[in-house]
């Protein structure tokens, strides 16, 4: 007897990947994070595997599109051991800390979710392409918004509230005073999940953002180890309910 509610796939014929439409009345599973959003996601376009979106350990990397060789160097130290812990890393396919930190994620065999700003037939930056098709293969792309549709200014905002709906908890590595990640962390402060940011240098422009949370009170981490208790303390949290 076939499953039921299976998410539908629009291009069974087609010689590239599978691209899936997921309804959130039909496919509440991949859903369990949508209920406090606003507006909610009623629809889903995904290409790669589709149960990444079932609950699991979700981290939200997202930060500056210019990245230093200090942000590198974070991701770097911390993603390997996320993904090692079972961690699954969520961002927005950007330029600097939304490509590095999930291609640390795909370099280290770990599950990525990748949300687009664009239709999903259509991702953006254009530079990413490869990235992409990597995203396809190991981890999760996916959209609001079907076919070739492209990314416009409001639709990164609508972006920044799925990467924050998505995040269990999220991360933010360097970022300006006035950024698309800082969007993001209000969506996230918003809907009651832990914000964590990696201190910065005080007079540099990439650490005014994340400095500027860490005083209204983000969490501040130095390591895979911090981010990982504060899992624990979530998870914690969650049987005492």
């Amino acid at each position: 007897m076939p499953a039921k509610n299976l998410p539908e796939c629009l291009n069974p014929n087609a010689n590239a990947r599978p691209i899936y439409h997921l309804n959130s009345k039909l496919h509440p599973d991949h859903f369990y994070w949508n209920q406090q959003l606003q507006p909610p996601v009623e629809t889903l376009y995904a290409t790669g595997n589709p149960d990444l979106l079932k609950p699991s350990l979700k981290l939200g990397i997202v930060g500056s599109r210019i990245i230093s060789s200090y942000g590198i160097k974070v991701l770097e130290q911390i993603v390997p051991k996320l993904v090692k812990a079972g961690i699954t890393i969520v961002s927005g396919g950007a330029f600097g800390v939304d490509y590095n930190s999930q291609s640390i994620a795909l370099r280290y065999n770990g599950d990525v979710i990748t949300v687009l700003a664009s239709g999903i037939e259509n991702p953006t930056p254009k530079t990413n392409l490869d990235f992409f098709d990597q995203v396809r293969s190991k981890g999760l792309l996916i959209s609001e918004s079907a076919g070739q549709v492209p990314a416009q200014k409001y639709s990164f905002v609508r972006r920044n509230r799925v990467i924050a709906g998505l995040s269990d908890i999220l991360l933010i590595v360097e970022a300006r005073q006035k950024s698309g990640a800082l969007i993001t962390a209000d969506y996230a402060i918003d809907l009651g999940k832990t914000v964590a940011c990696f201190p910065g240098r005080a007079f540099d422009f990439l650490s005014k953002g994340t400095n500027a949370l860490l005083k209204q009170g983000a969490e501040l981490v130095t390591s895979a180890e911090e981010i990982l208790e504060l899992f624990d303390q979530l998870e914690q949290s969650k049987h005492r309910k």
